[in-house]
């Protein structure tokens, strides 16, 4: 009998520890989000973005992201590079609008290996230089 309760004693020592490690986790990861949020330069439409200085600019389109959770955010790349510019969006036609103000006229959508927040990305169009 003894031998039992100290299985089940132990099994309650684990999942506490397993719930301590996990808030932990999640805290640890929140303030990450924090650091990099703080880095962000959030622009209120991508038309006040220069994109003269990138060789190759993109806007990359995410649903939900963990740092902006319940938002559309479209973050600036220069061809394969994340810049910390950024536009946040309550949906994704009001995200592919201004988008395509900013001279985004490509769409390429998301594929199978992507981030699974990825919606789709937007390329510069003709004009580009």
């Amino acid at each position: 009998m003894e031998f039992i309760n100290f299985d089940k004693n132990a099994r309650r020592r684990a999942r506490k520890d397993a719930r301590k490690r996990r808030k932990e986790k999640e805290r640890l990861q929140t303030e990450a989000f924090e650091v990099l949020k703080a880095n962000d330069k959030v622009v209120s439409s991508m038309e006040e973005v220069d994109f003269s200085d990138l060789f190759l600019p993109f806007i990359t389109l995410y649903n939900n992201p963990v740092d902006y959770p319940g938002k559309f955010v479209a973050r600036v790349f220069d061809l394969d590079k994340p810049t910390n510019c950024c536009c946040i969006y309550e949906s994704r036609e009001q995200a592919k609008e201004d988008a395509a103000k900013a001279g985004f006229e490509d769409i390429i959508p998301r594929m199978p290996h992507d981030d699974i927040h990825i919606v789709e990305a937007y390329v510069w169009g003709p004009e580009y230089k």
